[in-house]
Parts: structure tokens; sequence; C-alpha cells
């Protein structure tokens, strides 16, 4: 594709987001607008199309099914993967590319009956892991339902729908990740997804703690450690296992009283020094929110209705504190979009160490890597897992600030 054409489609998508802005803060919900939205994305949609060959994307990628917001980092992707196609050159890149192609010439409803398959086959061969897969979902509920009483296995269908929808995101942060493990990791969750399969994340599986990769970060002396979701305090304990107490000051955020009480136990119990532990709710605005807890499960609320049965506290944005951190762990439990918006500027301004857990939602593998990617271009990034073999979980975006290559 030419340049003038990719300015092109570049600046009608601009002016796609730019009106969805307009609609969304303003409240105007004007046919007349979000009927250009629909002519501008199809409009988009038909270039891409002749681009790539004069492929249906609807056939592909279900395009019109996917919302807005979604639809302009998608069309950003397949404009990258046009202008720069992706040639394999190793055997990993081939895997990749052979499951990119099974997964646009797919339907949706054919993915669903092979992974039915797949989880019958391991109900009959393997009941223990069966078993543990259902106990799982059930814990992490990343998406859709599970209940083999009502047969209903309706987390095929969410993850069916995500995998056709955004294979093109796929290829573009498989192209992105800057090393071998991060691809090989990436794709064993990819094809966990795909087919249940559980070798690909057992070969994964680093060796290292979770957040705290020596290969990608191998100094942590001198640094401002923020904290998200900071829970009973392993990330911490983790955290001086690898680098030492040769730390500036910790800063640790956490909404649980339950957890706050063990953080600070294990805080005194190990002598750690300059830990300060802020019972806030850490996102995209400053504020208050509402919370209900129940043992040691927090769940935020937002606006709280009128009665205000509920708790409340303070909400904060990482771009609004004092302190300028130079490593920051995100691991928000399904909020780490918000996070991530609330410390752009901190991120565009100052390069600090990321390392974000994705395993929350399905579409926190390539939406997460996009935003960081769109915020701040020269980060080098890297996947690593830590989960178990039967669900991916526990599997983090690390990303590298461009002057920090030897650190």
């Amino acid at each position: 594709m030419d340049q003038i054409l990719t300015n092109k489609l570049n600046t009608l998508i601009k002016s796609i987001k730019d009106s969805l802005t307009d609609i969304n803060s303003s409240g105007k919900k004007g046919k007349g607008l979000e009927k250009a939205v629909k002519e501008s994305r199809d409009i988009v949609t038909q270039v891409l199309e002749q681009q790539l060959g004069g492929v249906s994307l609807e056939e592909q990628i279900n395009i019109s099914q996917i919302p807005d917001d979604d639809w302009i980092i998608t069309a950003q992707h397949i404009i990258d993967v046009i202008n720069d196609p992706f040639v394999p050159v190793n055997r990993y890149d081939t895997y990749f590319l052979q499951l990119f192609t099974y997964l646009k010439s797919t339907d949706t409803d054919t993915l669903v009956n092979n992974m039915s398959y797949s989880l019958k086959k391991i109900e009959q061969e393997r009941l223990d892991d069966f078993e543990l897969l259902i106990q799982m979902l059930e814990q992490y509920k990343t998406g859709g339902d599970c209940d083999c009483g009502k047969n209903d296995f309706s987390f095929l269908n969410e993850r069916a729908s995500v995998l056709k929808r955004h294979c093109y995101d796929f290829l573009w942060v498989f192209k992105h990740l800057d090393d071998y493990s991060s691809k090989r990791t990436f794709c064993a969750v990819l094809m966990n997804w795909t087919d249940l399969q559980t070798e690909a994340l057992i070969s994964v599986r680093s060796l290292f703690k979770k957040y705290f990769e020596a290969d990608i970060f191998s100094d942590g002396r001198n640094e401002l450690f923020i904290d998200v979701g900071a829970h009973d305090g392993e990330t911490i304990e983790g955290f001086v296992t690898v680098y030492g107490t040769e730390y500036q000051k910790i800063i640790a955020y956490e909404v649980s009283g339950d957890s706050i009480s063990k953080l600070n136990g294990k805080i005194d119990e190990l002598k750690f020094h300059d830990v300060i532990v802020l019972r806030k709710s850490v996102g995209s605005v400053n504020g208050k929110v509402a919370f209900k807890e129940e043992e040691d499960d927090v769940t935020l609320i937002g606006v709280a209705p009128k009665e205000n049965k509920e708790e409340w506290l303070d909400a904060v944005r990482i771009d609004d504190e004092k302190e300028t951190p130079t490593f920051i762990k995100i691991g928000a439990t399904g909020n780490e979009k918000d996070v991530i918006t609330g410390c752009r500027k901190t991120i565009k301004k100052h390069s600090p160490k990321l390392a974000i857990c994705l395993h929350h939602s399905y579409s926190n593998i390539w939406r997460i890597p996009s935003m960081i990617y769109e915020i701040k271009p020269d980060y080098k990034l890297y996947m690593r897992y830590y989960g178990g073999h039967i669900l991916p979980t526990d599997y983090v975006l690390y990303c590298k600030p461009a002057n920090q290559s030897q650190k």
C-alpha cells in the first residue's frame, strides 16, 4: 500500500476515533454521527479488503461484529500487516502462521465444534485434568460459563469469537514481541485457547519469579517500584528476593483490607525498608469509588447507589501521584486497561519498566500491547508464562525501555 493511501486511511480512522470520543463524552446519540461512523468503517473495510487481494474480512474475522473501539485497533493492525507482510524465517514463525491461517479461514461454529471435541477427549482420557479445568474456569471466570451438568460450555463460544475476530491483532503482537521466548509463550496461550492443548504451556513455563524476569530486567537497584494490586505482599517479597534491598522505595496499592493486614504483617516480619502501603483504587480517574468486601474478595462498583450502603475508597491515577516510578507492576484483576490509561503521561515522559498481568481478560493479550505501543512505540515487548498446563493463567507482558538495553 503506498504512503498516500496509508495516510488517507489513517486520517479516516482518526476521524472515526474523534467521532466516537465526541459521542461518548457528550452523550450525543444522533443518528447522523453514528451513521457517519458506520459509513466510514465500511469505506476503510472495503479498501483493506482490496489491498488484501479481494478477501472478505467479514468471512475472515467477522469484522462487522467488532465493537468500534476494538475495530480501530484491528484496522490499524491490518494496515501494518499489509505494509509490512509477515515472512516466516524459522519453524516458530511457520507454526504461528499456520495458526493464523487456520483461525482466519475457519468459521466460528467450526472452531467451537473442534474445541468441544478436544474437551470431550480430555474428559474421556484425562478425567483429573478435566475436573481441574472445570474448577479453574469457575475460579478465573475469564469469559463464558462452564457447567457440565447443564451441558453449558459457553466459554468455548467466547474463546472462538475472540480468536476469530482478532487473528490479525494476534499476528501484529507476534511480530512486535522482541524475542522467541515471548513468541513461543504467546503462541502456546493461543494454542490452548484454540484446541485446549496442554503440552505447549508446559514447555514455555518460565523458571523465574512472576513479574521479575532477570533475563529482561537484570538490575533492580535504586528502583522506585510501584505495585498496583499488591495483595498480601507476595509480589514485593519476590522483588526483594530477586533484586535485594538496594531499592529506593516501594509504593503498594491495594483495596482489600484483609490483604493489607497480611501485607503489613509481611513487611514487618521481613523488615523491608521504605515501603508505603496505600488503600486506594488505581485507575483512569481521581475521586471516590464504592466497593463491597466479602472475606478476601473485593468488588469495585464505581458510582454507589443513592442509599450508599457500600464503603468508599479513594481512586487515583498514577499520573497525578507525587512519586515518579522507575518500575510499575500492574496486577489489577481486570482493571489493567484503566490503570494504563491513568499513567499514560508517566509512561510517555519517564519510560518506567512495566510488568502487566494479562490473563484476567481474553482481550488483554492483544489490547494491552497495542495500548503500550501507541503510548511509547520504542518499548521492547516481551511475554512470559507462569501458570499451569490446563488453563492459561499468570502470563505477563514486560515492557522494556529502549534506553535500558543493558539493565
